[in-house]
Protein backbone atom coordinates (compact mmCIF):
# COMPACT_ATOMS: atom_id res chain seq x y z
CA UNK A 1 0.00 0.00 0.00
CA UNK A 2 1.30 3.43 -0.93
CA UNK A 3 1.39 6.16 1.72
CA UNK A 4 -1.89 8.14 1.85
CA UNK A 5 -4.03 5.37 0.30
CA UNK A 6 -5.83 5.30 3.65
CA UNK A 7 -6.94 8.87 2.99
CA UNK A 8 -9.19 7.76 0.10
CA UNK A 9 -12.84 8.47 1.00
CA UNK A 10 -15.38 5.68 0.99
CA UNK A 11 -17.88 5.36 -1.84
CA UNK A 12 -20.51 7.50 -0.10
CA UNK A 13 -18.09 10.41 -0.18
CA UNK A 14 -17.23 10.18 -3.88
CA UNK A 15 -19.38 12.01 -6.42
CA UNK A 16 -18.19 12.64 -9.96
CA UNK A 17 -18.17 16.40 -10.18
CA UNK A 18 -16.88 17.00 -13.67
CA UNK A 19 -14.70 15.57 -16.39
CA UNK A 20 -11.23 15.24 -14.87
CA UNK A 21 -8.37 13.89 -16.96
CA UNK A 22 -6.51 11.72 -14.49
CA UNK A 23 -5.18 9.17 -17.01
CA UNK A 24 -5.55 6.44 -14.38
CA UNK A 25 -3.05 8.32 -12.25
CA UNK A 26 -5.51 9.20 -9.49
CA UNK A 27 -3.47 7.62 -6.71
CA UNK A 28 -0.26 9.22 -7.94
CA UNK A 29 -1.90 12.65 -8.16
CA UNK A 30 -3.23 12.32 -4.62
CA UNK A 31 0.15 11.05 -3.43
CA UNK A 32 2.12 14.02 -4.78
CA UNK A 33 -0.40 16.52 -3.41
CA UNK A 34 -0.05 14.95 0.04
CA UNK A 35 3.71 14.75 -0.35
CA UNK A 36 3.90 18.53 -0.71
CA UNK A 37 0.97 19.64 1.46
CA UNK A 38 -0.09 16.86 3.82
CA UNK A 39 -3.29 16.55 5.74
CA UNK A 40 -5.54 19.44 4.73
CA UNK A 41 -7.71 17.58 2.23
CA UNK A 42 -9.75 20.09 0.25
CA UNK A 43 -10.17 22.62 3.07
CA UNK A 44 -9.75 26.25 2.06
CA UNK A 45 -11.28 28.13 4.98
CA UNK A 46 -11.54 27.46 8.69
CA UNK A 47 -15.28 27.17 9.03
CA UNK A 48 -15.25 24.02 6.89
CA UNK A 49 -13.80 22.25 9.92
CA UNK A 50 -16.20 23.81 12.42
CA UNK A 51 -19.36 23.06 10.44
CA UNK A 52 -18.45 19.42 9.94
CA UNK A 53 -17.23 18.85 13.50
CA UNK A 54 -20.45 20.38 14.79
CA UNK A 55 -22.44 17.85 12.78
CA UNK A 56 -20.35 14.95 14.07
CA UNK A 57 -21.00 16.16 17.61
CA UNK A 58 -24.73 16.86 17.22
CA UNK A 59 -25.71 13.73 15.30
CA UNK A 60 -25.20 11.27 18.21
CA UNK A 61 -27.12 13.60 20.52
CA UNK A 62 -30.30 13.73 18.48
CA UNK A 63 -29.94 10.30 16.78
CA UNK A 64 -32.68 11.15 14.28
CA UNK A 65 -30.47 12.18 11.36
CA UNK A 66 -27.05 11.15 10.07
CA UNK A 67 -23.96 13.32 10.49
CA UNK A 68 -23.79 13.63 6.70
CA UNK A 69 -27.29 15.11 6.49
CA UNK A 70 -26.69 17.46 9.40
CA UNK A 71 -23.28 18.61 8.06
CA UNK A 72 -24.75 19.38 4.66
CA UNK A 73 -27.62 21.31 6.22
CA UNK A 74 -25.41 23.36 8.55
CA UNK A 75 -23.23 24.66 5.74
CA UNK A 76 -26.30 25.25 3.56
CA UNK A 77 -27.87 27.26 6.37
CA UNK A 78 -24.63 29.20 6.88
CA UNK A 79 -24.50 29.99 3.17
CA UNK A 80 -28.15 31.01 3.06
CA UNK A 81 -27.73 33.30 6.08
CA UNK A 82 -24.64 34.84 4.51
CA UNK A 83 -26.56 35.43 1.28
CA UNK A 84 -29.34 37.14 3.21
CA UNK A 85 -26.82 39.26 5.08
CA UNK A 86 -24.49 40.24 2.24
CA UNK A 87 -26.29 39.54 -1.04
CA UNK A 88 -23.06 37.93 -2.30
CA UNK A 89 -23.83 36.25 -5.65
CA UNK A 90 -20.58 34.26 -5.68
CA UNK A 91 -21.52 31.95 -2.82
CA UNK A 92 -21.71 28.23 -3.32
CA UNK A 93 -25.39 27.36 -3.66
CA UNK A 94 -26.40 30.82 -4.89
CA UNK A 95 -28.62 29.47 -7.66
CA UNK A 96 -30.67 27.39 -5.25
CA UNK A 97 -30.73 30.24 -2.72
CA UNK A 98 -32.17 32.60 -5.32
CA UNK A 99 -34.61 30.01 -6.61
CA UNK A 100 -35.92 29.17 -3.14
CA UNK A 101 -35.32 32.37 -1.22
CA UNK A 102 -37.88 31.70 1.51
CA UNK A 103 -36.90 28.10 2.24
CA UNK A 104 -34.99 27.96 5.53
CA UNK A 105 -36.08 24.72 7.18
CA UNK A 106 -33.74 21.86 8.00
CA UNK A 107 -35.84 19.52 5.88
CA UNK A 108 -35.30 21.65 2.79
CA UNK A 109 -31.71 22.83 3.28
CA UNK A 110 -30.51 19.29 3.96
CA UNK A 111 -31.49 18.41 0.37
CA UNK A 112 -29.16 19.08 -2.55
CA UNK A 113 -32.04 20.65 -4.50
CA UNK A 114 -32.00 23.57 -2.08
CA UNK A 115 -28.21 23.88 -1.88
CA UNK A 116 -25.64 22.02 -4.02
CA UNK A 117 -24.97 18.45 -5.02
CA UNK A 118 -21.38 18.62 -3.77
CA UNK A 119 -21.08 20.37 -0.39
CA UNK A 120 -17.88 21.57 1.23
CA UNK A 121 -18.13 18.61 3.62
CA UNK A 122 -16.91 16.29 0.89
CA UNK A 123 -13.69 18.29 0.61
CA UNK A 124 -13.29 18.45 4.38
CA UNK A 125 -13.31 14.76 5.32
CA UNK A 126 -9.61 14.00 4.89
CA UNK A 127 -8.59 17.27 6.50
CA UNK A 128 -10.44 16.38 9.69
CA UNK A 129 -8.26 13.34 10.27
CA UNK A 130 -5.18 14.82 8.61
CA UNK A 131 -5.03 17.65 11.16
CA UNK A 132 -5.96 15.44 14.08
CA UNK A 133 -9.54 16.56 14.70
CA UNK A 134 -10.88 13.00 14.40
CA UNK A 135 -9.41 9.58 15.12
CA UNK A 136 -10.73 7.91 11.97
CA UNK A 137 -10.28 8.72 8.28
CA UNK A 138 -13.73 7.59 7.10
CA UNK A 139 -16.54 10.01 7.78
CA UNK A 140 -19.19 7.52 8.85
CA UNK A 141 -16.93 6.10 11.56
CA UNK A 142 -15.28 9.34 12.74
CA UNK A 143 -15.06 10.23 16.39
CA UNK A 144 -13.76 13.56 17.61
CA UNK A 145 -10.39 13.74 19.33
CA UNK A 146 -9.88 16.13 22.23
CA UNK A 147 -8.62 18.71 19.76
CA UNK A 148 -11.69 18.16 17.59
CA UNK A 149 -13.95 18.59 20.61
CA UNK A 150 -12.11 21.78 21.54
CA UNK A 151 -12.74 23.28 18.10
CA UNK A 152 -16.37 22.15 18.13
CA UNK A 153 -16.77 23.80 21.56
CA UNK A 154 -15.40 27.11 20.33
CA UNK A 155 -17.89 27.06 17.48
CA UNK A 156 -20.96 25.68 19.24
CA UNK A 157 -20.65 27.61 22.52
CA UNK A 158 -19.71 31.04 21.19
CA UNK A 159 -21.73 34.03 22.41
CA UNK A 160 -23.40 34.73 19.08
CA UNK A 161 -26.20 32.26 19.65
CA UNK A 162 -29.78 32.07 18.52
CA UNK A 163 -32.97 33.74 19.63
CA UNK A 164 -33.36 33.96 23.38
CA UNK A 165 -29.63 33.78 24.01
CA UNK A 166 -29.30 30.13 23.05
CA UNK A 167 -25.92 28.70 22.22
CA UNK A 168 -25.36 27.86 18.57
CA UNK A 169 -25.54 24.19 19.49
CA UNK A 170 -28.98 24.52 21.09
CA UNK A 171 -30.19 26.79 18.32
CA UNK A 172 -29.09 24.27 15.69
CA UNK A 173 -30.66 21.33 17.51
CA UNK A 174 -33.92 23.27 17.84
CA UNK A 175 -33.79 24.08 14.13
CA UNK A 176 -33.03 20.47 13.15
CA UNK A 177 -35.77 18.93 15.31
CA UNK A 178 -38.46 21.58 14.94
CA UNK A 179 -37.69 22.98 11.51
CA UNK A 180 -37.99 26.52 12.79
CA UNK A 181 -36.33 29.56 11.28
CA UNK A 182 -33.00 30.43 12.84
CA UNK A 183 -31.32 33.71 13.64
CA UNK A 184 -27.60 33.26 14.18
CA UNK A 185 -25.99 34.74 11.06
CA UNK A 186 -22.92 36.19 12.77
CA UNK A 187 -22.09 33.02 14.62
CA UNK A 188 -22.67 30.57 11.81
CA UNK A 189 -21.49 32.16 8.59
CA UNK A 190 -18.08 31.62 7.05
CA UNK A 191 -16.76 35.08 7.98
CA UNK A 192 -17.97 34.68 11.56
CA UNK A 193 -15.09 32.42 12.54
CA UNK A 194 -13.82 33.35 16.00
CA UNK A 195 -10.27 34.04 17.07
CA UNK A 196 -10.39 30.92 19.25
CA UNK A 197 -11.29 28.75 16.25
CA UNK A 198 -8.53 30.34 14.20
CA UNK A 199 -5.95 29.73 16.90
CA UNK A 200 -6.75 26.02 17.15
CA UNK A 201 -6.63 25.54 13.37
CA UNK A 202 -3.33 27.43 13.05
CA UNK A 203 -1.72 25.23 15.69
CA UNK A 204 -2.89 22.10 13.89
CA UNK A 205 -1.58 23.39 10.58
CA UNK A 206 1.84 23.87 12.16
CA UNK A 207 1.77 20.41 13.75
CA UNK A 208 3.53 17.37 12.31
CA UNK A 209 1.87 15.39 9.53
CA UNK A 210 0.32 12.10 10.64
CA UNK A 211 1.68 10.08 7.71
CA UNK A 212 4.83 7.97 7.57
CA UNK A 213 6.92 10.16 5.28
CA UNK A 214 10.45 11.09 6.35
CA UNK A 215 9.73 14.79 6.95
CA UNK A 216 6.63 15.26 9.11
CA UNK A 217 7.35 19.02 9.37
CA UNK A 218 6.89 19.83 5.65
CA UNK A 219 3.51 21.53 6.06
CA UNK A 220 4.92 23.81 8.76
CA UNK A 221 8.03 24.43 6.66
CA UNK A 222 5.86 25.71 3.81
CA UNK A 223 3.86 27.93 6.15
CA UNK A 224 6.99 29.35 7.76
CA UNK A 225 8.35 30.26 4.33
CA UNK A 226 5.08 31.99 3.57
CA UNK A 227 4.45 33.68 6.93
CA UNK A 228 6.30 36.97 6.32
CA UNK A 229 4.07 37.79 3.37
CA UNK A 230 0.92 35.78 3.96
CA UNK A 231 -1.34 38.66 2.93
CA UNK A 232 0.14 38.76 -0.58
CA UNK A 233 -2.02 37.25 -3.27
CA UNK A 234 0.88 36.35 -5.53
CA UNK A 235 3.85 34.22 -4.63
CA UNK A 236 6.83 32.84 -6.46
CA UNK A 237 7.05 29.05 -6.53
CA UNK A 238 10.79 28.98 -7.15
CA UNK A 239 11.42 31.40 -4.30
CA UNK A 240 9.38 29.20 -1.99
CA UNK A 241 11.32 26.14 -3.09
CA UNK A 242 14.69 27.84 -2.53
CA UNK A 243 13.80 28.60 1.07
CA UNK A 244 12.81 25.04 1.95
CA UNK A 245 15.11 22.34 3.39
CA UNK A 246 17.09 20.53 0.68
CA UNK A 247 15.12 17.26 0.95
CA UNK A 248 11.88 19.18 0.62
CA UNK A 249 13.23 21.02 -2.40
CA UNK A 250 13.80 17.62 -4.01
CA UNK A 251 10.21 16.56 -3.28
CA UNK A 252 8.98 19.88 -4.61
CA UNK A 253 10.88 19.41 -7.87
CA UNK A 254 9.62 15.84 -8.34
CA UNK A 255 6.00 16.94 -7.81
CA UNK A 256 6.42 19.78 -10.31
CA UNK A 257 7.94 17.43 -12.88
CA UNK A 258 5.03 15.04 -12.40
CA UNK A 259 2.60 17.94 -12.89
CA UNK A 260 4.30 18.91 -16.13
CA UNK A 261 4.16 15.35 -17.47
CA UNK A 262 0.48 15.01 -16.59
CA UNK A 263 -0.39 18.46 -17.94
CA UNK A 264 1.31 17.77 -21.27
CA UNK A 265 -0.45 14.41 -21.61
CA UNK A 266 -3.75 16.15 -20.93
CA UNK A 267 -2.96 18.74 -23.57
CA UNK A 268 -2.26 15.97 -26.07
CA UNK A 269 -5.74 14.53 -25.45
CA UNK A 270 -7.28 17.98 -25.86
CA UNK A 271 -5.52 18.47 -29.19
CA UNK A 272 -6.56 15.02 -30.40
CA UNK A 273 -10.13 15.77 -29.32
CA UNK A 274 -10.11 18.90 -31.49
CA UNK A 275 -8.97 16.82 -34.47
CA UNK A 276 -11.72 14.29 -33.85
CA UNK A 277 -14.25 17.12 -33.72
CA UNK A 278 -12.89 18.62 -36.92
CA UNK A 279 -13.26 15.25 -38.64
CA UNK A 280 -17.03 15.50 -38.34
CA UNK A 281 -17.40 13.59 -35.12
CA UNK A 282 -17.51 10.09 -36.56
CA UNK A 283 -13.97 9.40 -35.47
CA UNK A 284 -10.57 9.38 -37.09
CA UNK A 285 -7.37 7.32 -36.97
CA UNK A 286 -3.99 7.86 -35.37
CA UNK A 287 -2.45 7.79 -38.86
CA UNK A 288 -4.45 10.88 -39.85
CA UNK A 289 -3.68 13.05 -36.86
CA UNK A 290 -0.32 12.04 -35.38
CA UNK A 291 1.67 14.47 -37.56
CA UNK A 292 -0.68 17.29 -36.55
CA UNK A 293 0.02 16.72 -32.86
CA UNK A 294 3.66 15.69 -33.15
CA UNK A 295 4.96 18.76 -31.30
CA UNK A 296 2.81 18.07 -28.25
CA UNK A 297 3.59 14.36 -28.45
CA UNK A 298 7.31 15.12 -28.29
CA UNK A 299 6.73 17.44 -25.35
CA UNK A 300 4.93 14.62 -23.52
CA UNK A 301 7.89 12.30 -24.05
CA UNK A 302 10.44 14.91 -22.98
CA UNK A 303 8.48 15.67 -19.83
CA UNK A 304 8.42 11.95 -19.04
CA UNK A 305 12.19 11.77 -19.42
CA UNK A 306 12.64 14.85 -17.25
CA UNK A 307 10.44 13.38 -14.53
CA UNK A 308 12.48 10.17 -14.47
CA UNK A 309 15.75 12.12 -14.44
CA UNK A 310 14.71 14.42 -11.59
CA UNK A 311 13.43 11.48 -9.58
CA UNK A 312 16.39 9.21 -10.34
CA UNK A 313 17.48 7.37 -7.23
CA UNK A 314 14.65 8.78 -5.13
CA UNK A 315 12.61 6.50 -2.90
CA UNK A 316 9.58 8.78 -2.82
CA UNK A 317 8.31 8.25 -6.38
CA UNK A 318 4.85 6.77 -6.78
CA UNK A 319 4.97 3.56 -8.81
CA UNK A 320 2.08 4.54 -11.09
CA UNK A 321 3.83 7.74 -12.16
CA UNK A 322 7.10 5.91 -12.82
CA UNK A 323 5.36 3.27 -14.94
CA UNK A 324 3.53 5.91 -16.95
CA UNK A 325 6.74 7.85 -17.61
CA UNK A 326 8.64 4.75 -18.62
CA UNK A 327 5.86 3.65 -20.95
CA UNK A 328 5.71 6.91 -22.88
CA UNK A 329 9.51 7.09 -23.07
CA UNK A 330 9.76 3.53 -24.39
CA UNK A 331 7.34 4.49 -27.14
CA UNK A 332 9.10 7.74 -28.08
CA UNK A 333 10.09 6.52 -31.56
CA UNK A 334 6.49 5.87 -32.59
CA UNK A 335 4.26 8.91 -32.20
CA UNK A 336 1.14 6.97 -33.17
CA UNK A 337 1.69 4.49 -30.37
CA UNK A 338 2.30 7.29 -27.87
CA UNK A 339 -0.92 9.14 -28.60
CA UNK A 340 -2.90 5.88 -28.69
CA UNK A 341 -1.38 4.91 -25.35
CA UNK A 342 -2.32 8.25 -23.77
CA UNK A 343 -5.84 8.07 -25.21
CA UNK A 344 -6.29 4.56 -23.84
CA UNK A 345 -5.16 5.81 -20.43
CA UNK A 346 -7.99 8.33 -20.59
CA UNK A 347 -10.96 6.54 -22.13
CA UNK A 348 -13.34 9.32 -21.07
CA UNK A 349 -12.77 12.26 -23.43
CA UNK A 350 -11.61 9.98 -26.24
CA UNK A 351 -11.57 6.23 -26.71
CA UNK A 352 -9.65 3.89 -29.01
CA UNK A 353 -11.53 1.33 -31.08
CA UNK A 354 -10.58 -1.22 -33.72
CA UNK A 355 -6.84 -0.81 -33.88
CA UNK A 356 -6.00 2.85 -34.39
CA UNK A 357 -9.51 4.34 -34.65
CA UNK A 358 -10.09 7.24 -32.25
CA UNK A 359 -13.66 8.20 -31.33
CA UNK A 360 -15.46 10.43 -28.88
CA UNK A 361 -15.58 9.14 -25.33
CA UNK A 362 -18.53 9.41 -22.92
CA UNK A 363 -17.30 12.75 -21.53
CA UNK A 364 -16.19 14.25 -24.85
CA UNK A 365 -18.55 17.22 -24.67
CA UNK A 366 -17.52 18.03 -21.09
CA UNK A 367 -13.85 18.39 -21.90
CA UNK A 368 -13.94 22.20 -21.69
CA UNK A 369 -14.75 21.86 -17.99
CA UNK A 370 -11.19 20.68 -17.47
CA UNK A 371 -9.90 24.02 -18.68
CA UNK A 372 -12.53 26.04 -16.83
CA UNK A 373 -12.91 24.39 -13.44
CA UNK A 374 -14.40 27.51 -11.87
CA UNK A 375 -16.89 28.29 -14.63
CA UNK A 376 -19.95 27.84 -12.41
CA UNK A 377 -20.64 29.68 -9.18
CA UNK A 378 -21.89 26.56 -7.44
CA UNK A 379 -18.61 24.83 -8.22
CA UNK A 380 -16.33 27.65 -7.17
CA UNK A 381 -13.27 26.64 -5.16
CA UNK A 382 -12.99 23.33 -6.95
CA UNK A 383 -13.44 20.75 -4.23
CA UNK A 384 -11.43 18.02 -5.89
CA UNK A 385 -8.17 19.73 -5.02
CA UNK A 386 -6.25 16.46 -5.03
CA UNK A 387 -6.61 16.58 -8.81
CA UNK A 388 -5.09 20.06 -8.97
CA UNK A 389 -1.46 21.06 -9.49
CA UNK A 390 1.29 21.49 -6.92
CA UNK A 391 0.95 25.24 -7.22
CA UNK A 392 -2.80 25.12 -6.67
CA UNK A 393 -2.33 22.88 -3.65
CA UNK A 394 0.13 25.33 -2.09
CA UNK A 395 -2.21 28.20 -2.88
CA UNK A 396 -4.91 26.27 -1.05
CA UNK A 397 -2.65 25.88 2.00
CA UNK A 398 -1.90 29.59 2.06
CA UNK A 399 -5.57 30.47 1.55
CA UNK A 400 -6.50 28.38 4.59
CA UNK A 401 -3.65 29.86 6.63
CA UNK A 402 -4.65 33.41 5.68
CA UNK A 403 -8.29 32.74 6.55
CA UNK A 404 -7.21 31.80 10.07
CA UNK A 405 -5.22 34.97 10.82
Amino acid sequence: MQPYDWFIPEVEEFVIQRAVLTLKLNKAIRYYRELIVPGIGGVRFGRQFSWTLAALRIAPEIKKYSAVKIANSIEALAGKLEYRKTGDVNLRGIRAFQRYEDEMSFDKLSQSKYYVRIPYRMATVRGLHGLGFTNQARFNSMQLTQIGNDLADKFLYQDKGGKGGKSIENALIDWILNEKDINIPEGLIRQGITDDEKSIIRKRMLSDAVDNMSNPHRRADLINVYKPSFMKKDFNMEEIKRNLPSAQQKEFGIAQAFDAMLSNARELIQECAKKVEDSGGSGTTADKIYKKVSKTTNIVVESGKKFLKIGEGSKILHADSVNFARDICNLDKDEKQILLYVIERDGAILKKEQGTVIKKGPLFFRREEIKNTDSENDNAEFINSDMSSTREKIEQLYQLWSDCQ
